[in-house]
């Protein structure tokens, strides 16, 4: 899927996996996420990142493209 901004991820690093992120911003080969609960955000690799394959992230992948 393509990767797209205001969606869900999960990243391949990280320790807890019931953690998720809002995808705020693309440069070049960098993304920033974002925390749902405390909106601290970090940048990683966009090769890092993993759609979250939920009935609602993908409704929303829709509508934002």
């Amino acid at each position: 899927m393509k990767i797209i901004v205001g969606c869900n991820y999960h990243t391949t690093w990280q320790k807890h996996k019931s953690m998720r992120f809002v995808l705020v911003e693309i440069k070049g080969e960098k993304a920033r996420l974002q925390t749902r609960n405390t909106n601290k955000d970090f940048w990683t690799n966009i090769k890092d990142l993993i759609f979250i394959e939920t009935k609602y992230n993908k409704q929303k992948a829709i509508k934002l493209t």
